[in-house]
Parts: structure tokens; sequence; C-alpha cells
């Protein structure tokens, strides 16, 4: 290994294998400017680990992060990459693109339907994108934005009161969020097109179910289905 090759070496050394680390260590042995240069880099990446802080991740990001890479794992790409024989760096890449498509967009399960609506619950955001009131036809903001007419559910007679809503994804599926209270409680509902999911629910059937502390309603309505959490 020459000068020109262990400064290329530097650059990638996280990616390269032990072969490679090897030339390099021989190569600083009889060169005094290139050891002078990993000595360098070596203080910078010391300085930079003592200054950065660490953080421990909130337990909502966690539980997100793992439902999101269930759905990575389940798509049929993720199980035929050889990932053993791809560089580190390049199945990361790989990884995080399955992750992140917007093309695997399917919620499989009622109960990971379940599971990713209270997790949103769950999150604490109160963010709303359009307040009741707002808008003459909620269905139709929602509409221009999903690419489907999706309304808050009549909740009054529950004693639910909507506030306002907003657009976020449960897994790899985007979807209408609607903010409720009852009284000093809030109430989420999720509002997605039956064409999102991959199991069949009967219409006006309703599913229920506690997770984490909350319960869950999932019902269909025409070729809409909602969770609701409480």
């Amino acid at each position: 290994m020459n000068c020109h090759e262990f400064k290329n070496w530097l650059l990638d050394k996280d990616l390269l294998g032990r072969e490679a680390a090897t030339c390099a260590k021989q190569h600083v042995d009889t060169c005094d400017r290139c050891r002078k240069l990993l000595a360098l880099d070596q203080e910078v990446e010391n300085s930079i680990r003592a200054t950065l802080a660490k953080v421990e991740p909130p337990d909502r990001l966690r539980a997100a992060v793992d439902q999101n890479i269930k759905y990575a794992e389940r798509s049929p790409f993720f199980r035929r990459v050889p990932w053993k024989t791809l560089a580190p760096a390049l199945a990361a890449a790989v990884f995080f693109f399955v992750l992140l498509n917007p093309f695997a967009a399917h919620i499989d399960s009622v109960d990971d339907l379940a599971a990713l609506a209270v997790t949103n619950h769950l999150s604490g955001d109160l963010t709303m994108a359009v307040k009741a009131g707002e808008t003459a036809d909620m269905s139709h903001w929602f509409e221009q934005r999903l690419g489907f007419s999706v309304r808050p559910p009549g909740m009054e007679n529950e004693g639910l009161r909507f506030i306002g809503g907003r657009l976020c994804k449960l897994g790899p599926v985007k979807v209408a969020y609607f903010f409720y209270d009852k009284g000093e409680q809030r109430v989420s509902v999720f509002g997605l097109s039956s064409k999102e999911v991959r199991f069949d629910l009967e219409s006006q059937k309703h599913v229920r179910k506690t997770i984490q502390g909350c319960e869950v309603d999932i019902w269909r309505d025409g070729d809409l289905i909602y969770a609701m959490v409480i």
C-alpha cells in the first residue's frame, strides 16, 4: 500500500475488510507522514465521540422503529437479498430503502393495525394540520392529500367531540389522523382506505382489542377502515 492508497483507505476504513487494515498498518509502520495522518484522524474521531452526548431514545420511538422493521422484514424483496454478501454500508442502504419504501404500503392484519394505531396514539404528538371548523369540507381536505375521500366519523352519540386532524403514517401506510376529546380524555381515530390492508373485515363489524392499556376499536365503513384508540 502506498500513500495514495492509504489516504483512500482512511476515508473508507469502516467499510473495508481486515486485509486492507493490515496493509494500512504495515504502511504506517514505515511512513511517518501517514502515521501522523492516522493519529490526527483518530484524534478527531475521539473528539467527536467525547463531544456528542449519548441520549436514550424514548420508548415510543423504539416501538415505532420495531414496528416498521417488522414490516420491512416481511417484504419479499427483503427476504431475497443476500445480506451476508453485502458490504455493511450497502446492506444498511438496502435495508432502509425497504423500510421506507412507499410502494410496500400495506397493513397485513387487524393486530398490526391495532398495534400501529396505539403506537401513534401514545406518541403524544398532538400537532393538528387542520382544526374543526376551519374547512367546510373536511373529507375534501384529506382527499387532496391522500388520494381518497375520508371523513371524521360522527362520534357525538358516544360523547366524543371532533377537534381536528392531520396526516400520519401507520407503518408504511399514510392515513388520516382525527383528534377527538371526551372530557379530559384524548381519543385518536385513524382512517385509511381498505385497499391499504391485506385482511378482510365485514362492513360495520367491530373488532376490539386492548394493547398497552389502550382500548382499540376497529371497524369498516364502506371502502374505509377506521381504528379508534382510547
